[in-house]
């Protein structure tokens, strides 16, 4: 994971080598914008302070508060 101010928070594929452009490589998983229309300065992400534990992908954002999200595969494989 890796907060990204403005950017939101972005969740990256970092297996492997670590060379040069993540997001240029299509390392990224999936993203999150905290966008809140009542945040101190609304719909503005400002991300910071990433930390999974558990089930959960905790963050703040110094304009919406502290958040906490679940990331899922909407595209599970294997047999049903």
């Amino acid at each position: 994971m890796a907060s990204y101010y403005q950017g939101g928070l972005r969740i990256v594929d970092i297996s492997g080598e670590l060379m040069g452009d993540l997001y240029a490589q299509g390392r990224e998983i999936a993203f999150f914008m905290s966008t809140d229309s009542e945040g101190h300065v609304p719909n503005k992400a400002n991300v910071w302070g990433t930390m999974p534990y558990k089930d959960l992908i905790y963050f703040s954002d110094m304009n919406s508060g502290l958040w906490a999200i679940k990331l899922v595969d909407d595209n599970p494989m294997g047999t049903n």
